[in-house]
């Protein structure tokens, strides 16, 4: 079920968004820039009425600072807002981020109206290949690259402008569980979706399921 933001937000067109400083320590350097140009690239493209805004200030457990937070998490993790708390775990290994969103009813809409009011990305510190078996040799892996983590970061994303898991596709980077290409190099590491019978290579690529789904929220 899909959480549209509080429309002090909404109707401004845009979601703040903050970096932890550890992405900058590891293979997410410079990774959270790129994807938000990217997607917002594909937002205006779209004729969506957001964009995505990086912000210096991190949210704050009241409410404060930006709308979205983006941090890389290695095993066990513990989230709070307000007097809510979420705990769990992502294994710094796996090619997919997990999105915690924190949400309360807007009394003025009525009952059951529940509204976005802080979303924090979660994403795996060093996403690798399934490990490869060659003869003679142990099992090998090999972290990812740009072009994947970008579309591990902008799916997480596009969790946090409102959308939910059931409301996954099957044709752009907002599908369940894409399949990766793995390139000579991992600049050359790539998604793969299907869409009307023919392969399509992202990163950020958003089609006519997603761009409607948007749209209705903001």
């Amino acid at each position: 079920m899909r959480t549209p933001w509080y429309d002090r937000v909404r109707k401004g067109g845009k979601l703040t968004v903050y970096g932890d400083p550890l992405l900058e320590k590891g293979v997410w350097h410079g990774i959270l820039e790129l994807t938000l140009k990217e997607l917002n690239t594909e937002l205006t493209k779209n004729k969506i009425n957001l964009q995505l805004e990086s912000s210096p200030d991190a949210p704050t457990v009241t409410g404060g600072g930006a709308n979205v937070s983006v941090k890389p998490v290695d095993g066990k993790y513990q989230a709070k807002y307000g007097d809510m708390k979420k705990t769990g775990e992502l294994a710094s290994r796996r090619t997919h981020g997990r999105g915690l969103p924190w949400a309360s009813e807007d009394k003025k809409k009525g009952k059951g109206s529940m509204r976005m009011e802080q979303f924090h990305v979660l994403v795996p510190a060093r996403p690798q290949h399934a490990p490869t078996h060659e003869r003679g040799r142990a099992p090998k892996s090999a972290t990812v690259g740009a072009p994947v983590l970008k579309v591990i970061l902008a799916h997480e994303l596009i969790h946090a402008c409102g959308l939910d898991n059931d409301e996954h596709t099957d044709d752009d980077i907002f599908v369940g569980v894409p399949d990766i290409v793995r390139g000579e190099n991992p600049d050359d590491d790539r998604f793969k979706v299907l869409h009307q019978s023919k392969v399509i290579i992202t990163p950020p690529l958003i089609l006519s399921q997603t761009v409607a789904k948007l749209k209705e929220i903001w």
